[in-house]
């Protein structure tokens, strides 16, 4: 193996030649690189490769846990739609994101397994179109852990626009706007009396609200002790 680099020492131009023994190099090299394939089986989160249209070509086990699979063949064939939460939807979006973007990152929706079973994922996943054959690879990792931590159910009010975003085709978008509306609207109640120290009138004001109005939506959120006002 031979490498040439070019140089320069004052007005000259020169060459330096490096030359290694290609055949004891390489198998050092090869002998000390671990298998990226053996590395994918035994990864914790779900890997899969299927074909452009999302038939599965080869799956890890922990993919194969999450789809209750008991042999690869089981899986092998099929198209990635049959175990994703959204029949029909989710698999489009990705596809559709592949073709367009290269990749996708983060994508939330859940995993139905062979036997029942539901769990919340995350996938990010890249297309491989020089590949021989194409490919597009999923990695799937299961989050239903960390959402416990969050204890937010799929009615609970979204708190970012990221996490309205995932409530899409589970919620409808009536509920969605109205819980996203009663959230705003309770923030900036909070923003007001947080501003004028609990004065009731002042918050109504700066709200342009009347106070009548303004009370009607404490009690209905639970704000403050409105028995501690005697002009409630």
């Amino acid at each position: 193996m031979v490498a040439v680099s070019l140089f320069r020492q004052e007005n000259s131009v020169h060459f330096l030649v490096r030359v290694h023994d290609a055949q004891h190099e390489d198998v050092a090299t090869h002998s000390e690189r671990p298998s990226l394939v053996d590395v994918v089986e035994r990864a914790p989160d779900g890997f899969v490769v299927t074909d452009p249209d999302g038939r599965v070509l080869t799956a890890n086990r922990a993919f194969m846990d999450l789809a209750q699979a008991a042999t690869e063949e089981q899986l092998r064939g099929q198209s990635l739609d049959r175990w994703l939460g959204r029949t029909g939807v989710d698999l489009s979006v990705l596809l559709t994101n592949l073709r367009q973007l290269g990749s996708v990152r983060l994508f939330a929706t859940s995993m139905r397994g062979e036997l029942g079973s539901s769990t919340e994922v995350e996938i990010s996943a890249v297309s491989v179109a020089d590949g021989n054959p194409p490919c597009l690879g999923f990695t799937v990792r299961d989050v239903g852990r960390r959402l416990i931590h969050d204890k937010r159910s799929i009615r609970d009010v979204p708190r970012s626009v990221g996490q309205m975003t995932e409530l899409v085709g589970r919620v409808p978008l009536r509920d969605i706007v109205r819980d996203t509306t009663d959230l705003i609207e309770q923030l900036c109640i909070e923003a007001a009396l947080e501003l004028t120290r609990d004065n009731r009138a002042s918050a109504a004001e700066m709200l342009g609200l009347s106070r009548q109005s303004l009370y009607v939506k404490l009690r209905r959120f639970g704000l403050g002790d409105l028995a501690s006002h005697p002009d409630d």
